[in-house]
């Protein structure tokens, strides 16, 4: 696994991070520790939770996986969203509901929305954001985090003085290493250089279709992690039935059957590695043969650029405007 030194930081990491967003959705504690350490074995040191993460429960898990290996890997958390007040009451019942709901897909869907209903609002004030590391680090076992970002937070959150007082105390005692913004794209207003100096690092989603990174200005002297390379893939294999001829070409040229997930999945993740070549690309699975399929597709990028090339040149062909967001609209609906 490629190795990288985090852009105006001295932290070192792997150029892939595996997201914990999923890691609760396993019906053991035992599972998903399983799952993490099947990741460090692949050579990803960089870990993402975020305080909001499986109601609270995250961080508790990775912080059993880093009792073992903190000197050894990188950690981001985030603050801003936080678990709804009942979660840690619920604690116990968690993974069971889980398994209800696996077996339920409507139910489950009703149940997300009405979990997403009883978050508090975003907050970002240095009051909030103090409370929250303070959990992060009880909960995670440790005494500081490697970035410390703001979750779905706005311009107008990344300008307040008094937050940004609070970081950099943070950075001078230690407890953060670095810190900056967790959001989506639209988020950054298309000019990174528009936020504080101080916020170092900018995590958002990039993929090959969307191609977000490429729409965002002053990313030159900033970090960037991104996540999300596998958002096209049902709207690529739903456009490559539609359009026979350009899927036929393309697998005349590679060999790559552009129907089969399994194929372009590797591809997709490729452009994410190369598209970030300087920063970290994340990506999230419960599967331990997927995180091994994804890692070993993402270590090769470096080495495959050729099938990356021609996949990256003809999706604006393959695919119409907003046939991704619509194909994703109606998958998650």
């Amino acid at each position: 696994m490629r190795r990288l030194t985090i852009k105006h930081t001295d932290i070192e990491t792997s150029a892939v991070g595996f997201g914990t967003a999923q890691l609760t959705s396993l019906d053991s504690t035992k599972r998903a520790l399983a799952l993490l350490g099947a990741a460090y074995d692949t050579g990803i040191t960089h870990f993402d939770v975020a305080r909001a993460y499986g109601f609270g429960q995250t961080e508790r898990i990775l912080g059993s996986f880093l009792a073992g290996h903190r000197d050894r890997v990188t950690v981001t958390t985030k603050f801003g969203l936080e678990p709804p007040p009942f979660a840690q009451a619920t604690a116990g019942i968690i993974p069971l509901a889980r398994r209800v709901l696996r077996r339920f897909p409507a139910l489950a869907k009703r149940a997300h929305r009405v979990a997403a209903m009883t978050v508090p609002p975003n907050t970002y004030s240095a009051g909030r954001a103090a409370a929250s590391l303070e959990t992060s680090l009880r909960e995670m076992r440790t005494d500081y985090v490697d970035l410390f970002l703001v979750h779905e937070g706005s311009l107008d959150h990344a300008r307040n003085d008094e937050l940004l007082r609070f970081l950099d105390d943070q950075i001078a005692r230690g407890t953060v290493r670095a810190y900056g913004m967790a959001t989506n794209h639209a988020g950054l207003t298309g000019d990174a250089g528009v936020f504080p100096r101080s916020m170092s690092v900018f995590q958002f989603e990039n993929d090959a279709a969307r191609r977000q990174r490429q729409a965002i200005r002053g990313l030159g002297d900033r970090a960037v992690i991104t996540h999300t390379a596998l958002y096209p893939l049902g709207a690529i294999a739903d456009a490559a039935r539609l359009r026979p001829r350009v899927a036929a070409e393309f697998k005349a040229r590679t060999g790559l059957d552009l129907e089969r997930r399994e194929q372009v999945a590797p591809l997709l993740l490729q452009f994410a590695a190369t598209d970030n070549a300087d920063g970290v690309v994340l990506f999230g699975t419960t599967s331990i043969e997927h995180l091994r399929t994804n890692a070993h597709a993402m270590s090769a990028a470096e080495s495959s650029s050729d099938p990356v090339s021609s996949f990256a040149a003809i999706l604006p062909e393959l695919l119409l405007p907003n046939e991704v967001e619509r194909t994703a609209t109606v998958s998650n609906a």
